[in-house]
């Protein structure tokens, strides 16, 4: 049950929104996970936390691992899912709410980045939010990748393409269901093509005041310079509306302690958006 501040909460935001006291407003959490026992209890523990979150819903691809069981447990609703663009489109199938949160096992949220998301969204002139990413960690030559990458979202919006990607994407129902979700016959790019369709109907706000920390553990299971590569691609070809990847992304298990030695940055982390506030 939801606190007697996040329903307060909730009913300010519909006020504003409405102009009415009619109904709360708030996300519809969507996490695809695939053995993600190691970094689940940490985001569904921020979403629970979170006024902003009126549901949780873990679309899982068949983990053989303790992730249901750490789902269910902490009250989120667990159905099948699949690789990320069918587990995102499962979880949203059976959302309650008008507002979709595309959140992955690995992202952090620091304080006000859902505030900012959901009243950009209610607020009717924004269809879809994105964040500014910090990664957890990583070598100079990791970080570097996230600096490029940030540029590039910032030029991109400046002449009118919406360009991001999906550790975090805050949506409208209206927009979700204009476009048709996201593509599953992609398997790889997904969240960059997502976005791209979005912003071709309604305005995509890149958020750049707020850092929604990401994992680099994909980084750390393939050679880094081989992983930058293929995500160069995948957003060329998503930008030109190519559905290939010619450099298959594949799905590989993260090894068990990787989520404890992110454990350390994840605090620095935390630590820094709080005193950034």
């Amino acid at each position: 049950m939801r606190c007697p501040v996040c329903r307060a909460y909730s009913r300010a935001v519909s006020d504003a929104a409405k102009g009415s006291s009619d109904g709360a407003v708030s996300f519809s959490a969507v996490i695809p996970t695939w053995n993600e026992e190691d970094w689940l209890p940490r985001i569904v523990e921020q979403l629970n936390r979170a006024c902003e979150v009126g549901e949780i819903i873990v679309a899982d691809n068949t983990s053989d691992d303790r992730t249901r069981e750490i789902a269910l447990r902490a009250g989120c609703k667990v159905i099948d899912g699949g690789y990320p663009a069918r587990g995102r489109n499962a979880g949203a199938s059976v959302a309650t709410t008008d507002y979709f949160l595309f959140v992955d096992a690995d992202a952090v949220l620091p304080e006000g980045s859902l505030r900012t998301a959901l009243a950009a969204l209610a607020d009717g002139d924004v269809g879809a939010v994105h964040f500014r990413l910090e990664p957890l960690g990583g070598s100079r030559f990791v970080r570097a990748c996230y600096r490029i990458l940030e540029l590039y979202f910032r030029a991109a919006a400046r002449v009118g393409i919406a360009q991001g990607v999906g550790p975090v994407i805050a949506v409208t129902r209206s927009e979700y269901n204009r476009v048709g979700g996201f593509r599953e016959d992609l398997g790889a790019g997904e969240d960059i093509d997502f976005l791209r369709r979005v912003g071709r109907g309604s305005r995509v706000m890149f958020v750049t005041s707020i850092r929604v920390g990401a994992s680099t553990r994909r980084f750390v299971v393939e050679h880094p310079l081989s992983f930058a590569s293929k995500t160069v691609i995948w957003g060329v070809l998503r930008l030109l509306d190519v559905g290939h990847e010619l450099m298959p992304y594949r799905w590989q298990r993260y090894p068990p302690d990787l989520a404890r030695r992110e454990a350390a940055p994840v605090e620095t982390f935390l630590l820094k958006s709080e005193k950034g506030r």
